[in-house]
């Protein structure tokens, strides 16, 4: 998506892909309609009232540990 693009906007896109020396695989064109769908992201928002919670490993292959620590299950 270019900067500035109105909302309304419709932006298609399809790719070529080269597997070993064949020609090239035609993707099927995708549409988007810009200001549908979109994700707000915020960074940097802490709440510092809370214990820290750790999650890993990040990536994970399915399973995942989560730790606090002890002052924060009130074994001080």
């Amino acid at each position: 998506q270019m900067p500035d693009n109105p909302v309304g906007t419709l932006i298609e896109n399809s790719a070529a892909i080269y597997f070993d020396f064949n020609e090239a695989v035609i993707t099927n064109t995708t549409q988007h309609l810009v200001g549908e769908h979109f994700v707000e992201v915020i960074n940097g928002v802490v709440d510092h009232d809370r214990p820290p919670l750790r999650v890993y490993p990040n990536p994970s292959a399915g399973e995942v540990q989560f730790e606090l620590p002890a002052e924060a299950l009130g074994a001080a």
